[in-house]
């Protein structure tokens, strides 16, 4: 599946790892894995550029799954295949001769051992574009200053609030129920454990 030396030989069979269940998913291609990770998987080398990217990594926006983030696509159980075809345009497996003509109706399989090198070729560069323009419109989406503005002002008012307020001590439920409990034994009054409580109530 990562294209390092010694692997599966077959393109079809590689290919078809990629997409099955435990495969590579649809969000990120694996070229794009190499380039973030700075790791040579294709060359068995520690890095693509002499850089060592360790600590020094940055977040690289996604396309989001349309049906949301916490989609979880199907697959078959034998095969292990994806069910969910055809794949979106935003997906890296979107092949527009195919997903964008026949709803998955076309064999993926035919077309790609029947077509021309050619018509092969154009095919690719047209599902790499595609893939391209829904990437760029993911990078303005994570661009947007929008969500770090309202965490900056929410900050501030809790911050100014607090300033108001003056300093307050927050306990949890279960140290409350604690200092409760620690009351009542002053006062006089026992507290039983609610197992006991259980247990009296059975006898």
């Amino acid at each position: 599946m990562l294209d390092i030396p010694g692997g599966e030989l077959d393109e079809q069979k590689a290919l078809q790892l990629k997409r099955s269940r435990y495969g590579l998913g649809d969000r990120r291609t694996l070229d794009e894995l190499i380039e973030f990770s700075g790791v040579d998987l294709r060359h068995k080398r520690a890095t693509i550029d002499g850089k060592n990217r360790c600590g020094n990594i940055q977040w690289v926006p996604f396309i989001e799954h349309p049906k949301g983030a916490n989609f979880i696509p199907t697959f078959d159980d034998t095969t292990e295949e994806p069910l969910d075809l055809p794949y979106d345009k935003s997906s890296v497996w979107y092949d527009p001769q195919i997903d964008g003509a026949g709803a998955g109706m076309i064999s993926r399989d035919v077309i790609e051992n029947e077509e021309d090198p050619k018509e092969k070729e154009l095919r690719h560069a047209e599902e790499k574009a595609a893939h391209a323009v829904f990437k760029e419109e993911a990078k303005q989406l994570a661009g947007n200053s929008h969500h770090a503005d309202e965490h900056k002002r929410l900050a501030a008012a809790l911050e100014e609030d607090g300033a108001e307020r003056g300093h307050k001590e927050v306990v949890s439920s279960a140290a409350a129920a604690a200092l409760k409990a620690e009351q009542m034994e002053k006062e006089g009054v026992v507290v039983f454990h609610p197992c006991y409580v259980g247990r009296l109530n059975q006898l």
